[in-house]
């Protein structure tokens, strides 16, 4: 009776935020009785929310080039709770929640090997299990095994809102789209259901209508990590790469502990040609031998660096782990480059059998036939993706190029003005037009292009000057010619 009171103390403690008292009643509770397992699960979790609250005090930037946790203590921390809770599990080993948090524990360090390891051994043990069943198929979706995550749903009864969500996001995008709508109509106030709208208009390429999704979960829910994660990629393919840092910054700091949320931080820090801070973050996080995104990032970095045979090893040691869309892609490119034309063929074919709809997949292809000079298929094989906000543009140039290089220069054009109206400002894009442009003595329209780009720095800043005087002058705009003449002059 005496335990039952400190326990439910305890509790009430914790829910009022006085966790210091809680874990005080709960210690008193396990020194009479040091096999109390409730109150050893309670103590965990208390132990866990106070680790991850002060990981959530660590700077942004530090804590993205720090690992999931921003210190070395906050894993020392995980790893004592995990084994504090395996030691407690040995005295009710088939508990749900005690296997569960045990899962948990794990994919914050990011062994994801391990948080999946716990979860199999249960079913194994036990029969067939809701919640189980659910979390590890969130963990198998994560990873990519879709196969895995139907089997592991099969059996649910009752099939819960999560699961629907979950059973919803393995579907082929343009094929579950009426069930989504239904869904949408059934729960109009669900976040989870929201976030799985702007998620899908994301990958079908509605940019600005995915935007306004996230934008409308974080006026109802404004601390929803999701959202801003979203929200960060819709922007990174819209090019406002300033407004997609705010918005992950921001889901760092709600959810410091959030992989998904480090690992698109990590993308940024590559998208941005962040090196420096990349390899930070590699040589400071606490990786495990079976985190397969971060080998994938690592292999990323290794390639844009100019260490392809790493870069290679790295995308190997990913894919022993899983089969993987953006590994697979990978190793296709770097074959491609290798001038292996049929393997990577082989690894394209196999990949697009699986997801057919796979847009990455299928520019991948594409820059394969473009490199066979194969242009007329790589026209056709990607002028159905041009309307879309797929890409950041690359379908756009690569159909662009096959069509200047099969002597049709007016329908690259036509090409590029469709790729520059979804992205303004895309520096590629603009670059491929205006060089165009200026081949066709089209200097009216290369000029209004250049000067709306305006002064932001980019790869092409020093290129579009020079093409921005060079077209004036050709135009006979005397004036603005020895105006931007002389402002280059002074520049120097």
């Amino acid at each position: 009776r005496n335990l039952e009171s400190y326990y439910y103390l305890a509790l009430a403690y914790q829910k009022t935020g006085k966790d210091k008292e809680a874990l005080a009643q709960l210690n008193t509770a396990l020194l009479i009785h040091p096999l109390y397992f409730k109150a050893h699960l309670v103590w965990v979790d208390i132990k866990l929310e106070q680790v991850l609250s002060q990981s959530s005090i660590t700077p942004t930037v530090q804590r993205a080039k720090a690992g999931s946790l921003g210190t070395e203590q906050g894993t020392d921390q995980l790893t004592f709770l995990a084994a504090k809770l395996q030691e407690a599990l040995k005295i009710q080993p088939a508990s749900i929640q005690g296997n569960l948090l045990l899962s948990k524990i794990y994919g914050i360090m990011g062994d994801q090997f391990r948080a999946r390891k716990v979860l199999e051994d249960w079913l194994r043990k036990n029969s067939y299990q809701n919640q189980i069943a659910q979390a590890l198929a969130e963990l198998e979706y994560s990873a990519g095994n879709i196969r895995a995550v139907k089997k592991l749903l099969e059996q649910q009864q009752p099939v819960s809102l999560p699961v629907r969500i979950l059973l919803l996001r393995i579907q082929e995008t343009k094929k579950s789209q009426p069930e989504l709508i239904a869904l949408i109509q059934e729960f109009p106030d669900s976040i989870p259901v929201r976030q799985l709208q702007g998620d899908r208009q994301l990958e079908l390429g509605q940019l600005h209508q995915a935007e306004r999704t996230y934008q409308k979960i974080l006026r109802q829910a404004p601390e929803t990590a999701k959202a801003y994660l979203g929200l960060s990629k819709a922007r990174v393919q819209l090019n406002d790469l300033i407004g997609a840092k705010t918005a992950a910054d921001t889901a760092l700091k709600l959810e410091p502990h959030s992989r998904d949320a480090q690992l698109h931080y990590l993308s940024l820090l590559l998208e941005t040609e962040d090196w420096k801070n990349t390899a930070q973050f590699f040589e400071n996080f606490q990786k495990t031998a079976q985190n397969a995104d971060f080998l994938y990032y690592e292999g990323i970095l290794a390639k844009q660096t100019g260490q392809p045979n790493k870069a290679k090893e790295l995308f190997l040691q990913a894919k022993i782990l899983g089969y993987s869309q953006k590994v697979e892609i990978q190793l296709a490119e770097l074959d491609r480059s290798n001038g292996e034309i049929k393997k990577a063929e082989e690894t394209l074919e196999t990949l697009l059998s699986l997801f057919p709809d796979s847009f990455e997949g299928k520019l991948t292809l594409g820059k394969l036939r473009f490199t066979q000079k194969k242009f007329p298929q790589v026209i056709t094989l990607l002028t159905p993706y041009l309307k879309g906000g797929l890409g950041k543009g690359a379908a756009h140039l690569l159909v662009a190029k096959s069509y200047v290089l099969n002597n049709q220069l007016e329908q690259a054009l036509q090409v590029l003005q469709t790729g520059i109206r979804i992205w303004r400002r895309n520096p590629d894009l603009v670059e491929a037009s205006t060089l165009y442009l200026g081949m066709l003595k089209r200097y009216d329209q290369a000029i209004t292009l250049l000067e709306e780009m305006g002064e932001a720095p980019h790869k092409f800043s020093q290129l579009f000057k020079s093409r921005l005087i060079s077209y004036h002058f050709q135009k006979g705009n005397q004036k603005r010619f020895q105006q931007l003449l002389y402002e280059q002059r002074l520049n120097r």
